[in-house]
């Protein structure tokens, strides 16, 4: 009877411990899966910052535009219009750094399209497009002509990106 007392107990025991273990996997899980929440909270509050500024700015250009038309100069209507496409710009980069992401996330790998390409007209295009951030930065933006084969595409993100956080942080 002390022996299958004591095997009862033991198989008892096991069966708790058993209970604990897979409470303490569970514990982790939702700890991790907290920490997944919050860092998609954090990331869909960066994001929508980051999206909001240049479309703030290009709704403020385009209602200035809109009300005050007649009393705009044409120079000072060129600039603005430049400021909006600049902010428009810069939207469309920060939504294919989104989307490049969301493909990163789903397994997609990205696979660059190579071609031979006038790197300086890149650089040049870069510059343009990163022209909000760069207005009143002193540096040399030319670049001699150079050929490569390269993801165009890629290579002016990329050079946008590296412009664009230099001049913010």
């Amino acid at each position: 009877e002390e022996v299958q007392l004591a095997t009862t107990l033991a198989s008892f025991a096991a069966s708790a411990l058993r209970q604990v273990r897979r409470l303490e996997l569970e514990r982790d899980l939702v700890d991790q899966l907290q920490q997944s929440v919050r860092a998609r909270e954090d990331f869909l509050a960066s994001v929508s910052h980051e999206l909001r500024t240049p479309l703030t700015v290009i709704t403020g250009y385009v209602e200035t535009l809109r009300h005050r038309e007649e009393s705009i100069e044409e120079r000072m209507r060129a600039h603005l219009l430049d400021r909006v496409l600049g902010n428009a710009g810069e939207l469309r980069r920060l939504i294919d750094q989104l989307l490049d992401v969301a493909s990163l996330e789903r397994g997609k790998e990205i696979v660059p399209w190579t071609e031979r390409v006038d790197l300086a007209a890149v650089v040049a295009a870069s510059v343009e497009e990163a022209a909000i951030h760069l207005e009143g930065r002193p540096g040399d933006r030319e670049v001699a002509p150079l050929e490569v084969r390269a993801d165009p595409a890629l290579v002016r993100r990329t050079l946008v990106n590296l412009l664009s956080n230099a001049c913010k942080y």
